[in-house]
């Protein structure tokens, strides 16, 4: 029955989207087990996005919204952290301000994870929304691979608005890094031996493309740079070898080579 909680806490980063926020706040409303409670945090906007977050919480309850306004913009992984902290449930699930989730994502996503306690965090399949109606039909068989932290470092499998984390997981984002935040989580989490798992559904929705577009991911060597110094990052942790960093960085080369033809395509249509 749709509004039955589920012990997750929906955490939002906001930063001047005033424009989506309603969208992405309805979808978590929506939801057939419904998180205990969503935070909404402002990340410094200087906008209208704060008064829409204020308006939220008048019409969904000041019980269910709770607004953190940070009063200096630190990026995605502050946020997500000061969220993160305020959160009163043992699960965690990311959404961006810009994106929706699927009616039952919350249902099929927390119940797999209180089903497989060894699983610290999940991820699932995300599709983008380019004005088309999108069927939200589920398969019923699927399964949720383990994903290697190899398998990992070459393809990051986890879009951040499709992850669900227990709460008392010991890593955090890295304060004030602005790109490739989440891709160094994900991949501390899995070398330090914390499993990780992607569901095999579709249950996430982005309205524009992944990289190329606006926003943080609209710079592509920006992004670039961002994914290089996570291998720098994880090779001073001990978690790559100086060989192994210089593998991958040809690699992450080629893919940004290769998204930069994507874009120059899509720009010429």
């Amino acid at each position: 029955m749709r509004g039955v909680s589920a012990p997750v806490s929906a955490v939002i980063p906001c930063y001047r989207c005033e424009d989506t926020i309603l969208r992405s706040a309805h979808s978590v409303w929506t939801q057939t087990k419904r998180p205990a409670e969503l935070v909404l945090v402002d990340d410094a906007s200087g906008d209208g996005t704060l008064l829409k977050l204020q308006g939220l919480r008048e019409t969904y309850g000041k019980d269910w919204v709770k607004v953190i306004s940070l009063p200096i913009n630190g990026g995605p992984a502050h946020a997500r952290n000061a969220g993160w902290e305020a959160a009163a449930q043992p699960f965690v699930a990311f959404l961006d301000g810009d994106n929706t989730w699927h009616p039952c994502k919350i249902d099929i996503q927390c119940g797999w994870m209180e089903e497989h306690p060894e699983a610290v965090f999940t991820g699932h399949r995300c599709v983008w929304v380019r004005g088309q109606a999108v069927s939200q039909d589920l398969p019923e068989d699927w399964s949720a691979p383990a994903i290697s932290y190899g398998r990992q470092l070459l393809w990051n499998r986890f879009q951040t608005s499709s992850v669900m984390i227990r709460r008392d997981c010991p890593l955090r984002f890295r304060p004030y890094r602005r790109y490739s935040e989440d891709y160094l989580l994900w991949n501390q989490l899995l070398a330090s031996g914390h499993a990780g798992h992607v569901l095999e559904l579709t249950l996430g929705y982005h309205y524009k493309p992944l990289y190329g577009h606006s926003g943080p991911s609209g710079d592509l060597w920006a992004m670039e740079k961002g994914e290089l110094e996570t291998y720098r990052i994880l090779s001073e942790l001990g978690h790559l070898s100086r060989p192994a960093r210089g593998l991958l960085s040809a690699w992450s080369l080629a893919r940004h080579l290769r998204r930069k033809i994507i874009c120059s395509l899509r720009s010429v249509r």
